[in-house]
This record gives structure tokens, C-alpha cells and sequence, in this order.
């Protein structure tokens, strides 16, 4: 939505330069023709673009609003003039046909914008519906899972469930794994990325190669680090409950 949103708004920006130079030229055509007295333009012509109103002066356009009511106003204005005076001389550079095309282009941006919102709005109205009764079926699945293993020993219960899909958290605070990463040569390999297999919580090594990854699974949990050019290394962590809020610290790692 936000590439939808970005070309309605550049078309927009497009639309109020076209309306100001349209605006601009048609003032100075005005005040050009006026003082030659050539009667090709005359001021009482403004008013049809509710110029008049602003003595002759460009309106600030600074909202979309405001570009889309001038851009109309000076449309129809036009429009009623050359109604008005059939022989008039029409506007130019930009002529009127080129700031209606202009407009055209900004209305079907506008109308692209709100059908995308009007999408993603139902989706996540759908999203709400299913909410609860998708919640409802985990819940479920998870009383399954633990009733089928429950004769099984806690952790040979819980690497069942994992495999199923369950993923365990402490509510209290994070464990954080900590573990410092360099190269053959001892030198620390600063932004090497550590990733979490089970739950794909990542972060990056600082520039003394220390990794600091926050979680609040339990259980036996795996550490992914890559860097560049690296075979990536697996390092392991048994985190019980008893570490929530604790720091576990793993051998230094050395990648080739």
C-alpha cells in the first residue's frame, strides 16, 4: 500500500505545479493583454476562476484538498469562459486539456489508494474473525500434544511438542546467550549475525565480537552465526526456567 501511496502523492505534487502555472500564466496573460489593450484577454475573466477573489494572487495549495478544488475551479472557470466568449483565446502551456489529463492521473491514483485501504481493511477485519476461534484450535492442539506426551520425562516431552511445532517461553524476564565470535587469526568478527533456529530472533556481533541475543524460550535452543565468506557455526544452549533474567555464556567461536 505504501508504493500506492507514494505515486498518488507524486502525481499529486505533478497536478499543483500544472495549477499554479496554469494559474501563473493565466495571470500574466491577463496583465499582459490588459496593458497592450490587444482585447485578447480581459479582467474580468478572473472571475470565472474565482481569481478575482484572491486578487489575482496564486492560492496556497498546501493540502491535497485545496489542489484538487483550485485544480477544478480553474477547470470549470474554462470551461464557463470560453462558453461565455466563443471566440476567447483558451489557455496554453499549460492548456486546459493538459490539466485535465493531470488530474485524471492523480483521480485513478486516488481511487487505486482506496480500493488497496478498502482491501487491507476487510483482510484485517477477517483477521479479527478468525482471532479467536484460531486461538481457541491452538489451544486445543497444545492440550492435545501435552495429554499424548504427558507420561514422556519434561524434556524428551518438550523436544516432542517442539518438533510439532510448540515453541516454550518463560513469562518472567529474558535469558540473554551471549557467545564472542572471531576469525582464525583471533581477530573479533564484528556484524557477524547470530539467528535463533527456533524462533528466528536475530541480531549482530559489536566490534569485539560479542553476540547478545535476547529470549524467553525454554528448552534446548540453537544459535545460527554467519559472516561473509564464513562456513556459519550452530552453537547450543539448554535454557531452563531458573536462567529467565540471567545471562548464559557460550565457548568462544571460531570461524574459518
Amino acid at each position: 500500500m505504501s508504493g500506492n501511496l507514494e505515486r498518488k502523492n507524486h502525481a499529486l505534487e505533478i497536478l499543483k505545479i500544472y495549477t499554479i502555472s496554469f494559474i501563473s500564466a493565466l495571470k500574466y496573460a491577463v496583465k499582459r493583454s490588459v496593458m497592450a489593450r490587444d482585447g485578447k484577454w480581459e479582467a474580468r475573466y478572473l472571475a470565472y476562476y474565482n481569481l478575482d477573489e484572491t486578487g489575482g494572487r496564486i492560492p496556497l495549495l498546501n493540502t491535497e484538498g485545496k489542489i484538487l478544488i483550485w485544480t477544478r475551479s480553474m477547470l470549470n472557470g474554462e470551461q464557463q469562459r470560453l462558453a461565455r466568449y466563443p471566440t476567447a483565446v483558451p489557455m496554453s502551456n499549460p492548456s486546459a486539456a493538459e490539466l485535465q489529463q493531470m488530474l485524471d492521473t492523480v483521480n485513478e491514483q486516488i481511487s487505486i489508494l482506496s480500493a488497496s485501504q478498502s482491501q487491507s481493511t476487510a483482510a484485517r477485519r477477517e483477521f479479527l474473525k478468525l482471532l479467536k476461534p484460531t486461538d481457541n484450535m491452538l489451544r486445543k492442539t497444545w492440550a492435545y500434544l501435552e495429554a499424548q506426551n504427558q507420561h514422556l520425562p519434561m524434556e524428551t516431552k518438550r523436544e516432542a511438542l517442539r518438533n510439532a511445532g510448540v515453541i516454550y517461553y518463560n513469562t518472567g524476564k529474558s535469558t540473554t546467550l551471549s557467545v564472542v565470535v572471531k576469525d582464525a587469526a583471533g581477530k573479533p568478527l564484528q556484524g557477524a549475525r547470530a539467528t535463533l533456529v527456533q524462533t528466528g530472533a536475530g541480531t549482530t556481533a559489536n566490534k569485539e565480537g560479542r553476540i547478545n541475543l535476547k529470549t524467553k524460550t525454554d528448552g534446548e535452543v540453537q544459535m545460527e552465526i554467519s559472516y561473509p565468506a564464513k562456513q556459519s557455526a550452530i552453537v547450543s544452549f539448554n535454557i531452563t526456567k531458573a536462567d529467565a533474567g540471567t545471562t548464559l555464556t557460550a565457548a568462544e567461536v571460531v570461524m574459518g
